[in-house]
C-alpha cells in the first residue's frame, strides 16, 4: 500500500490541496511547501511507509531537502511521471523526461524551456532517484541523458549598453538592480532579501538561504559604498522585505526579468557584469569564486572573460625566466641566423642525401 491521496492542483483558487482521511487538507501556493505539508499530514496516519510512485519519492525528498528553488523544478516532473510506480521504472525514464522538456513549455508563459533549464530539471530528476536507490527503494537508477549544453560566450554588459538600458528603467526597479548590479547577487537572493539579513555596520548581507546553501554554508554579500548608498535611499527598517514594488509586494524574479527584457538584458548579466569588472581589476578568480558565492573556481570561471588588455599587462608585468641573457641584460636575437652563423652540413651528410634521393628518383 503507499499514499491514497496526491498533492493536487486547483486552477481556479490557484493552490495546492489533498484529500486525506475524509478531509480536504489546504497545503500552499508553493510546490516546494505543498509537499512538505503533504507527507507531514500523510506520515502521521502512514508511519514508515516506503513510497511507491514517482511523486511520493518527491514528497519525501523534499520533505528532507526542500529549498526554495527545487519547488518548480520537481513540480514539472511530477507532471510528467508523477503517477508512475517505481518498480516499472523503465531505464530511458530520464531520456523521456528530457525529450518531454525540450518539447512543452513553461506553465503560464508563453516560451519554451532553455536548456540551462532542462540541465536543471534532468540533474535534479537524477539526483533524487539516486537518493532513493541508495534506501533500496529503486532497484537501478535510470541511464543519465546526454544533456543539452547551455550557450556560451560573454554575458556581461558594456558601459554604453548599459547606459542606454539604464536610461528608461522605473526608479523602484532601477533600486533593485543597481543593489545587483553592485553586489553582483543573484536575482533571488535581491528578491527575498530581508532587512534582518541586512548588517550595515559589518557592511555584508548574511543568507541563510540561498541556492548552495546547505547545513554550515552562510552565504555572505559584500556591500559596496554604492550598495550601501541604495539601501540608504529606502530607509532603513527593521523587518520586511528590503525591496517592494509600487504595489507594496516583494519582487518575484520573473517580474524583474520581464522588466529587463524589454530593454534588451536580463537581471543575471548584472552579476556576470559585476565579475567581469572584478576580473578586469586584476582580482584573482578564487577571490570572484568567494564573492560571487560560488563553491567550485570552475564556476565562477564561466563568468569572467581574459580580455587582451589584460594580457597585455601582465606580459609588461612578466618576470624573465630565460638564463639566456647577454651580460649587458638583453636577450638573444631570436630571429633568422645570419650566413656567418649558421652551421655548413657534413659532406658525407650532404652525399648520403643526395644518394637518397636518387633512389627515390629511381
Amino acid at each position: 500500500m503507499g499514499w491514497k491521496s496526491q498533492p493536487r492542483w486547483h486552477k481556479s483558487r490557484r493552490y495546492w490541496y489533498c484529500r486525506h482521511g475524509g478531509r480536504q487538507h489546504y497545503l500552499s501556493r508553493d510546490y516546494a511547501t505543498a509537499v512538505r505539508r503533504f507527507a507531514e499530514i500523510v506520515g502521521h496516519d502512514l508511519p514508515g511507509e516506503q513510497p511507491l510512485t514517482v511523486a511520493m519519492l518527491i514528497a519525501e525528498w523534499s520533505r528532507l531537502h526542500a529549498k526554495r528553488f527545487h519547488g518548480e523544478w520537481l513540480a514539472a516532473w511530477d507532471r510528467h511521471g508523477g503517477q508512475r510506480r517505481l518498480i516499472d521504472l523503465p531505464p530511458d525514464h530520464l531520456v523521456e523526461y528530457r525529450n518531454h522538456l525540450q518539447r512543452a513549455t513553461v506553465p503560464r508563459r508563453r516560451r519554451r524551456y532553455s536548456p540551462v533549464t532542462i540541465r536543471s530539471y534532468v540533474k535534479l530528476a537524477h539526483r533524487v532517484l539516486t537518493w532513493g536507490c541508495e534506501r533500496g527503494w529503486i532497484g537501478r537508477v535510470p541511464d543519465k541523458p546526454a544533456l543539452p549544453i547551455p550557450p556560451s560566450g560573454e554575458r556581461h554588459i558594456d558601459g554604453d549598453d548599459l547606459k542606454r538600458a539604464w536610461a528608461t528603467l522605473p526608479p523602484r526597479a532601477e533600486r533593485i538592480l543597481r543593489f545587483i548590479l553592485e553586489t553582483g547577487c543573484r536575482p533571488s537572493e535581491a528578491c527575498n532579501l530581508r532587512w534582518p539579513e541586512v548588517h550595515l555596520e559589518h557592511r555584508v548581507c548574511v543568507l541563510a538561504q540561498h541556492k548552495t546553501a546547505s547545513r554550515d554554508n552562510v552565504r555572505t554579500v559584500p556591500l559596496t559604498n554604492a550598495a550601501i548608498s541604495v539601501l540608504s535611499e529606502i530607509g532603513v527598517k527593521r523587518r520586511g522585505y528590503v525591496f517592494l514594488s509600487r504595489r507594496g509586494q516583494p519582487y518575484k524574479a520573473t517580474s524583474l526579468r520581464s522588466i529587463c527584457k524589454r530593454r534588451g538584458f536580463v537581471p543575471y548579466q548584472l552579476r556576470h557584469t559585476r565579475a567581469q569588472s572584478l576580473a578586469d581589476a586584476g582580482e584573482s578568480v578564487q577571490d570572484i569564486a568567494r564573492w560571487l558565492g560560488h563553491r567550485s573556481v570552475t564556476t565562477a570561471m564561466g563568468y569572467v572573460t581574459v580580455r587582451d588588455a589584460r594580457l597585455r599587462q601582465l606580459a609588461e608585468r612578466a618576470v624573465p625566466l630565460s638564463p639566456a641573457l647577454s651580460p649587458a641584460g638583453t636577450p638573444h636575437q631570436t630571429g633568422k641566423a645570419s650566413k656567418s652563423t649558421r652551421r655548413k652540413a657534413a659532406p658525407a651528410k650532404k652525399r648520403k642525401r643526395a644518394a637518397a634521393r636518387g633512389r627515390k628518383a629511381g
